[in-house]
């Protein structure tokens, strides 16, 4: 894992709507799991509140401090702010002060190159049709047609067992690897998957290096 920085952010904060996050709220022990529902940059953001959690509902306090942690584009974002106030219609949901700094660690060992490549995403043994947009030699970000919610479980207690498989345009023959889910986000109908390679075989691994150096020519 590379070094960490420290950036401000302004206006504007590296996060997205459904994105999932995970949070540290002053006064409660565990960690516990959130999504992005809304924001104002520069102004707040929009949680669901964890009010199925034991023992947290008392904790959700106007001024009580929220340490939030996500992955976003290959990094771990993380920072502090406090609760602004708790809404209860239409559902319970949590609005925190928008960040003014934030901590940043790389997850990746090499870049990612944009692309548009169609593939197939096995998961639990079904098949789902989708497009790889963007891929490194350690992993690539999917989009895919809205997912079943069980899989969305399964991806957050990392019990997914999944196999990609996609013909590069450098390449005639399939080309097919194990991968693990390292973050996921809804955006409107479509599921975007960032992932890693399982220890691809000295083949595969060739294969992907040589499709990632022409892509960046």
């Amino acid at each position: 894992m590379g070094e960490a920085a420290t950036s401000t952010f302004g206006q504007h904060v590296n996060i997205e709507l459904g994105l999932q996050v995970s949070l540290n709220i002053d006064g409660h022990d565990d960690k516990v799991k959130s999504q992005v529902v809304g924001l104002i940059p520069g102004e707040f953001l929009i949680l669901t509140a964890p009010v199925g959690v034991a023992g947290i509902r008392e904790m959700l306090s106007e001024g009580n401090k929220v340490t939030v942690r996500y992955v976003y584009s290959g990094f771990v974002y993380g920072f502090e702010t406090q609760i602004m106030t708790l809404i209860t219609k239409p559902r319970t949901m949590m609005i925190i002060y928008y960040p003014q700094k934030s901590a940043s660690v790389t997850l990746r060992k090499s870049e990612r190159i944009n692309c548009f490549i169609n593939c197939t995403l096995t998961i639990n043994n079904e098949e789902h049709c989708g497009t790889i947009m963007d891929i490194s030699q350690c992993g690539c970000r999917c989009v895919i047609p809205m997912l079943p919610e069980k899989i969305y479980r399964d991806i957050e207690k990392d019990s997914i067992e999944a196999k990609l498989s996609f013909t590069a345009p450098n390449d005639k023959n399939e080309l097919e690897v194990d991968v693990r889910m390292v973050n996921h986000s809804i955006d409107r109908a479509a599921s975007k998957l960032g992932m890693g390679y399982n220890e691809p075989d000295e083949e595969t691994a060739t294969r992907l290096k040589k499709l990632c150096e022409f892509l960046d020519r």
